[in-house]
């Protein structure tokens, strides 16, 4: 990323504490951290103290530390309060999550229209997104391809901000290159394949990210990104390419954020506590009856909600930081 400016990579000068350096993690592997700094970028390391001091908790892509240099070496003091998390549930049925990437301000849901695309996974990023406070964008990939029904899916989604784009063709790009600007950090998340790392390319103007060939059995890409990594644009946003999941659950134990006509709707239903499933006067299923709801959609709420529920009664994890 070379040595770009600190307001480059969104630092809020109110939690400078000098002679402490601030860095921003970049990238993690199992050997350690990666973090660029003003002054470069650098190996991380963290005493053991600080690292038990963590417990379950886990430096990801995007955090904040405040730390001394030591030739090549950066010494890690002190990690920095979170503005948001996107996290997800650890493998397994541990009730532990998974933080994934932090101080976000928008992620961008990559995906194409293909046969595989899939409307309950899409609502389960966007309400990963709602909770966390972070503005959730759908990008629909490979346009020259694929033709997606936006009608459908706009109805569906309740009208987040949708891009059609194609690396190929150009199309759509420069709406996407119109979202970005100096300070601000965008999170691309999607399923393998769908081109995730080709879009960071193109929008970097340089190939930073290893993509693969389209296989032409399925048209899908080959899975090629294995780390989350956070690279700097030329217009000083900083993206951050994440490696592809076949599934997203939730991490969080608290309820559904991210449906609001259906909890515009649930304040008119006779029961407080209504599910709406069985309850009569539910204004809910008679929105679904008169057509103005689609089912899939309450059935994916419905789903969501009752996995969430469940979460609170397993879920337990070291309180957020700060």
């Amino acid at each position: 990323m070379g040595s770009g400016k600190l307001e480059q990579l969104g630092w809020n000068p109110k939690l400078a504490k000098p002679p402490l350096i601030p860095a921003r993690v970049i990238e993690v592997q199992r050997k350690g951290l990666f973090v660029t700094a003003a002054e470069g970028n650098f190996f991380a390391e963290m005493s053991g103290q600080l690292q038990k001091s963590l417990g379950d908790g886990n430096v990801c892509v995007g955090d904040w530390l405040l730390g001394s240099l030591s030739e090549k070496l950066f010494w890690v003091q002190e990690i920095l309060p979170r503005r948001n998390l996107l996290e997800r549930a650890a493998a397994g049925n541990t009730g532990l999550s998974q933080p994934m990437v932090a101080n976000v301000d928008e992620l961008w849901i990559v995906t194409c229209a293909d046969e595989h695309f899939s409307l309950e996974l899409t609502e389960r990023y966007i309400t990963m997104a709602v909770d966390a406070r972070v503005e959730p964008i759908l990008v629909l990939t490979k346009s020259d391809l694929y033709q997606a029904d936006l009608a459908s899916i706009e109805k569906r989604l309740n009208s987040i901000a949708i891009i059609s784009v194609s690396s190929v063709t150009g199309s759509g790009t420069d709406s996407l290159r119109a979202r970005l600007s100096s300070g601000q950090t965008i999170a691309l998340m999607g399923s393998s394949g769908v081109g995730k790392s080709t879009l960071v390319n193109t929008l970097l103007s340089e190939s930073k990210q290893q993509t693969g060939t389209t296989r032409s059995y399925d048209g899908k890409g080959k899975h090629t990104t294995t780390s989350r990594k956070l690279l700097l644009s030329p217009e000083g946003a900083c993206l951050i390419d994440t490696p592809g999941m076949r599934s997203l659950a939730s991490a969080k134990a608290e309820d559904v954020n991210s449906f609001p006509e259906i909890d515009a709707l649930a304040l008119k239903c006779r029961f407080r506590n209504c599910t709406h499933e069985s309850e009569p006067s539910c204004a809910v299923q008679k929105a679904v009856q008169d057509g103005e709801l689609p089912l899939a959609r309450l059935k994916n709420f419905q789903k969501l909600t009752k996995e969430f529920h469940a979460s609170s009664r397993s879920y337990s994890k070291k309180p957020p930081r700060g």
